[in-house]
C-alpha cells in the first residue's frame, strides 16, 4: 500500500513531462505519465493524477 503519491512536472528534452512518485515502506517508485509541449497543458494532467493516486494512499499510520 502506498504512504504518499505526488505528481512532479519538469522540463525535458524540449518537453513538459508529467511523472508520478510513489512512496511505499521500502522504497520509491517514479514514473513518467505524460509528455506535453507546454507547462500550461501538463498542469491539469498532474493534477488529475494527483487526485487519482491519492485515492490509493494509506490513510495516518497512527490512527
Amino acid at each position: 500500500m502506498p504512504l504518499a503519491a505526488e505528481p512532479a512536472v519538469k522540463r525535458r528534452n524540449g518537453q513538459w513531462e508529467v511523472d508520478i512518485v510513489v512512496v511505499f515502506e521500502d522504497r520509491v517508485v517514479r514514473k513518467m505519465v505524460d509528455g506535453s509541449m507546454n507547462e500550461r497543458r501538463a498542469r491539469p494532467g498532474a493534477r488529475w493524477i494527483e487526485r487519482a493516486a491519492r485515492r490509493d494512499v494509506a490513510g495516518p499510520l497512527d490512527g
